[in-house]
């Protein structure tokens, strides 16, 4: 998650504590903070960062993410970990730089109906099943960001 524009492919570092602009390198992690999308359970990656975003910032609805951006970058993982025990990469392709508000409507629309069919369902076998659709459905939201026609070569 970046400030809207504010992404700097290959040069991009985040910042330790706030998404404030600054170049000051004591206030920068060694590399861009990001979640690994695990092949098979790519929608994960997603419940991650949204994690990771409410409970930091108590960012809690779509509207909340104005101004931000869901990037997907093709990279490096580094050998140390984020300041909160986050993946830390270096940045080798942009892959995609997606309004944040749009992609988290639609995770916390996935969300709501996982948590309505958890609800509903009288057996374990409907909770698999439901918990299968839930992660399909999101793995697919992530592959709709990763589509190649919105690839961004420049880093």
């Amino acid at each position: 998650m970046d400030l809207l524009g504010q992404w700097q492919g290959n040069a991009h570092r985040s910042r330790l504590s706030s998404y404030a602009w600054t170049e000051d390198p004591k206030e920068l992690e060694a590399g861009i903070s990001c979640y690994r999308i695990p092949v098979g359970d790519e929608g994960s990656a997603l419940d991650r960062l949204l994690d990771y975003w409410t409970d930091h910032t108590g960012q809690l609805r779509a509207a909340d993410y104005v101004g931000m951006q869901v990037t997907i970058f093709e990279g490096e993982l580094l050998s140390s970990t984020g300041a909160n025990q986050e993946d830390l990469a270096s940045c080798i392709t942009t892959v995609s730089e997606t309004d944040a508000v749009e992609v988290v409507a639609q995770l916390l629309l996935i969300m709501e109906q996982q948590a309505k069919l958890e609800g509903a369902n009288e057996t374990q076998q409907e909770d698999v099943r439901a918990d299968r659709q839930m992660k399909a459905r999101k793995s697919a939201l992530i592959k709709r960001l990763m589509n190649p026609s919105r690839r961004n070569t420049n880093g």
